[in-house]
């Protein structure tokens, strides 16, 4: 008689779950990412450190956006007891866009305005880079978020930054605007052509 032991089965992964940062579930059952009638129900899930997940369940809505990785491991029984099978399953959690805080508003004199100006030294750094500036009086994408003050007349402007989110947090948007003053420069007036008098026209 030949006796042959079941290996211990951890199942087939799915493919990777992928949710936005905002709309992430509450709860999550990680059996959920291994295919049917592949796996034994005895095994124990455990995260990137190696440390145990209770009852397989996780909450994504309190989770960092980035990749993060799950392992399923079923021991071997009887015959199969030196045996054992892991399966690893992947969670993606996008980050919503961010167009970060206004740090300060600037307020500069016509005569010192210059060509290219950086409108993101008025954000506060936490902004994602791969967002757009426009101007918000005429709509105009502003390139590479370098404003030209130089074509400003004296005033306040106003312009904006927009990032759009990326994977399943795309239609996502978030603005940020920022505020410009530009001070009108003294005005002394124009040189006319001289004054030129007759002697006989002087006055008196």
């Amino acid at each position: 008689m030949i006796r042959i032991g079941a290996a211990p089965r951890s199942g087939t992964a799915l493919s990777t779950l992928e949710v936005c940062e905002g709309e992430a579930p509450a709860l999550f059952d990680l059996i959920d990412l291994l295919a049917d009638d592949t796996y034994d129900t005895t095994g124990t899930w455990t995260d990137e450190e190696g440390s145990i997940v209770s009852n397989g369940r996780i909450f994504p809505v309190n989770m960092n956006p980035d990749t993060h990785e799950y392992t399923y491991v079923v021991a071997g029984a009887g015959l199969c007891a030196n045996e054992e099978s892991s399966t690893t399953v992947s969670i993606r959690i996008d980050a919503l866009p961010d167009a970060g805080m206004r740090l300060m508003d600037e307020a500069i004199c016509e005569a010192a305005a210059t060509t290219d100006y950086d409108l993101a030294q008025l954000l506060d750094g936490s902004q994602d880079s791969d967002g757009i500036w426009t101007r918000d009086a005429t709509g105009e994408v502003i390139a590479s978020g370098l404003a030209d003050l130089t074509s400003l007349d004296p005033g306040i402007h106003f312009f904006t930054y927009t990032v759009e989110g990326l994977g399943t947090c795309a239609g996502n948007f978030d603005n940020e605007q920022v505020k410009i003053e530009i001070g009108a420069a003294p005005n002394s007036g124009m040189d006319q052509s001289p004054l030129q008098l007759c002697e006989t026209d002087s006055a008196g």
